[in-house]
């Protein structure tokens, strides 16, 4: 789980700089009319900080060792990326 980690804290680098929309699922398929809908720099600093927030859940499970904080971790991570959602949905859409 140390390698997960690692993959997202790499991937969290490019879009805590406001970069790497590419990695964000289903926006890069996007219209260009549907893009022009969301600022894509704090979507991608928020999705950014959402990887960080997990992949530091992981590495504190990894370093403690217990099995019983595998579900408190898991639980965690799905909770935070549904409020990461919420919060794309509500704060970063253009309003003009």
């Amino acid at each position: 789980m140390i390698y997960v980690s690692i993959f997202l804290i790499l991937i969290s680098i490019p879009l805590c700089l406001g970069k790497g929309s590419e990695f964000i699922a289903g926006y890069n398929t996007s219209s260009k009319q549907e893009k022009e809908k969301y600022d894509t720099k704090k979507m991608c600093r928020s999705l950014g900080i959402t990887f960080l927030i997990i992949s530091i859940y992981l590495i504190g499970y990894e370093l403690l060792n217990n099995e019983d904080l595998y579900y408190l971790v898991v639980g965690i991570s799905i909770l935070t990326l549904i409020i990461e959602n919420f919060y794309i949905k509500k704060n970063l859409l253009n309003r003009t």
